[in-house]
């Protein structure tokens, strides 16, 4: 039976995506999910792919607990998985991916969904008061058919397929363009702690590198390249 859970660990993944079961013992990882392994740990090193456990930003503090839900906590063993060298069990078992990120990965990589985790016909369970399908539809013309949603919210209607945290994504992404027309200045780290973003956007019910990476495709040029990723180590140990 298909999962439809909406976590899935890399691990479980990799697996499962390469049609092997993820709960035998493995003495030896097969080359399928080593492979599967690799891509979605590159993705998520390189801000594709969200993962739940591994934010991007550095951690400063002392708690180790606390560190190892920064991915340069990993990183080495992070790079040796995307070079095939090593494969960490409990990194891979670590990092967890959300439904709705990997469904976005893979559409903005034009990659087949995978049917253990998107059998045929299902939707995401919608509670009445959450469905955007039961919310009237405001004053004014409808957007295009193939209108982006955020082009959708601007015009005052919806796509009416979205989930819990697209709306979020989409009303977060229209406040923050709003903002930033009086605040040029703003960084995406502080746009992320706008109270508006925050409370009316529903981004306070994600994690901030999740909201950071909605409000990095809305942010004015000048914003987006105030911040700089750290750069690629080249990794030369075996594993």
């Amino acid at each position: 039976m298909p999962i439809v859970v909406d976590q899935l660990s890399i691990w479980t993944i990799g697996f499962k995506w390469a049609g092997l079961d993820p709960r035998r013992l493995w003495i030896r990882l097969p080359e399928a999910a080593r492979d599967n392994f690799s891509t979605l740990l590159e993705a998520v090193l390189s801000e594709h792919l969200d993962c739940m456990t591994l934010l991007s930003e550095k951690y400063s503090g002392d708690d180790p607990e606390m560190a190892k839900c920064h991915i340069r906590f990993w990183l080495d063993d992070v790079y040796a998985a995307i070079h095939g060298t090593h494969y960490n069990r409990t990194l891979l078992k670590w990092a967890i991916v959300e439904r709705g990120a990997f469904q976005d990965w893979c559409n903005r990589r034009t990659v087949p969904l995978p049917e253990f985790w998107f059998p045929a016909g299902w939707t995401d369970y919608r509670w009445p008061e959450f469905d955007p399908r039961g919310v009237p539809e405001l004053p004014g013309e409808p957007p295009a058919v193939n209108a982006a949603p955020s082009e959708a919210f601007a015009n005052g209607a919806l796509p009416k397929d979205l989930r819990d945290n697209q709306i979020a994504r989409i009303a977060s992404q229209q406040i923050a363009r709003v903002l930033w027309k009086d605040h040029p200045d703003k960084t995406i780290s502080a746009m992320c702690k706008e109270d508006l973003v925050q409370k009316y956007g529903g981004a306070q019910y994600y994690a901030e590198e999740v909201v950071r990476r909605w409000l990095k495709e809305v942010a004015p040029a000048e914003v987006s390249a105030k911040r700089g990723r750290p750069k690629k180590k080249t990794s030369t140990e075996g594993g």
